[in-house]
């Protein structure tokens, strides 16, 4: 939609960033079928890597992940599980809940925890984490995402090209992505993807004649808009336009790396571009320090997913480590063995251990940096809305945050 409009109004643009960008023009019938079902395919595999490297963070963890996901996959196909709420929890909600986590790296963690739930019977994560995917509702209720979205394409005129072969297609897709076409038969990809009621309209070709400074973020693991459409969306914008390729996973960086976030802030307050070629890689979390267990090792409470409450409380874990515990029992004894370990560490309280710390942070430091104690209500986080399956926080409970700065240089 940007670069159409930086193509109808070319005098109107200023300075534009287009991240994640989808260009359809040109594409043929094969790759219409196949390019996002290869992005996501690639996605999948790097989570099945990462999930099998990273035990800790992943409680889906096995040997061989991908194929204890078919198990699963097949086993749900038989028999679905069932939610709380009486719905069913079959193949179908498995594949969509592990496509929408695919969309952003800070979801990785929450689909092992959901996935490890289904291994043990239990469907309510998954199910919650596919509603969310289709825009579903506690009430059961949709927003108007998927609609809008179909009436979009279906009206711009970038619906797929029923092929001449749906069989073949099939074949391509089973070849090159077996994981994403699980489930797809050559009868799907023989029906028109839009209505007879919306005509045949022209797809619009993007072409960006004016001067503006215009930025293209690409992902190299973008599963949703593979790199191929970020170089052509680039070619599209004119003599002007950089592309700046990230190597992050997922589906889009702005507010996710800084190296992206500097690009955008030069870009629309200094109408100044990147260099060409510019490479955007992840962003580096602070490491754990060497004491950091020993510290925390007697406190009360359940260890809460980083990458779920670090997006809903607005937290980058490469300025600081955050570590997030929910708790039943009272704050002031969860602080009480919290300080009693980290002064056995060298740390010292800055802060008035006297008021209650549930009204203020708690602020300790040493030679290797500096630690705070931050508490949230169960009040608190009943108004913001943080507490049930998707944060893993159960009524009745308290959070602590334990959050570490670098050392001071």
């Amino acid at each position: 939609l940007g670069g159409i409009y930086a193509t109808l109004f070319p005098a109107r643009v200023e300075a534009m960033l287009l991240d994640g960008a989808f260009d359809p023009a040109g594409d043929t019938v094969e790759q219409d079928y196949t390019t996002q079902a290869i992005g996501f395919e690639n996605a999948f595999g790097n989570w099945v890597k990462w999930c099998e490297t990273a035990s800790n963070n992943c409680a889906f963890s096995s040997s061989d992940v991908e194929k204890e996901w078919n198990s699963l996959y097949k086993q749900l196909d038989r028999k679905s599980l069932l939610a709380d709420d009486g719905r069913e929890v079959n193949h179908k909600v498995l594949k969509t809940g592990t496509k929408s986590a695919l969309y952003s790296q800070s979801e990785w963690s929450q689909l092992g925890e959901a996935l490890n739930a289904v291994r043990n019977g239990d469907g309510v994560k998954i199910l919650a984490m596919a509603d969310s995917f289709k825009g579903r509702s506690d009430d059961g209720t949709y927003n108007s995402l998927n609609d809008a979205n179909y009436i979009i394409r279906c009206a711009s005129g970038f619906d797929n090209e029923v092929p001449s072969n749906p069989k073949e297609i099939l074949k391509i897709l089973k070849e090159k992505a077996p994981w994403s076409s699980q489930g797809i038969t050559a009868k799907e990809i023989a029906e028109p993807t839009c209505e007879k009621a919306f005509g045949e309209p022209k797809l619009l070709n993007i072409n960006f004649s004016g001067s503006a400074p215009i930025v293209v973020v690409g992902g190299k693991n973008d599963p949703a808009t593979p790199f191929r459409w970020s170089e052509e969306m680039t070619a599209n914008m004119g003599d002007k336009a950089v592309l700046v390729a990230s190597t992050g996973e997922g589906h889009s960086q702005i507010l996710v790396q800084r190296c992206v976030d500097l690009v955008a802030k030069n870009l629309f307050t200094k109408k100044q571009l990147p260099k060409e070629g510019t490479l955007c890689k992840p962003d580096i979390p602070v490491a754990e320090p060497s004491w950091w267990k020993e510290a925390t090792r007697g406190l009360e409470g359940k260890l809460l997913s980083r990458e779920i409450l670090d997006s809903a409380i607005g937290v980058d874990q490469a300025e600081m480590r955050v570590e997030y515990r929910s708790f039943s029992g009272s704050p002031m004894a969860f602080f009480s063995a919290l300080s009693q370990d980290l002064e056995k560490n060298g740390f010292f309280l800055t802060a008035d251990g006297e008021k209650d710390p549930l009204e203020s942070a708690q602020d300790f430091s040493s030679d290797d940096g500096n630690f705070r104690v931050v508490f949230i209500s169960n009040k608190m986080l009943l108004e913001d809305g943080l507490i049930g399956a998707e944060t893993g926080i159960s009524p009745g409970s308290n959070l602590a945050l334990l959050i570490y700065d670098n050392p001071l240089e």
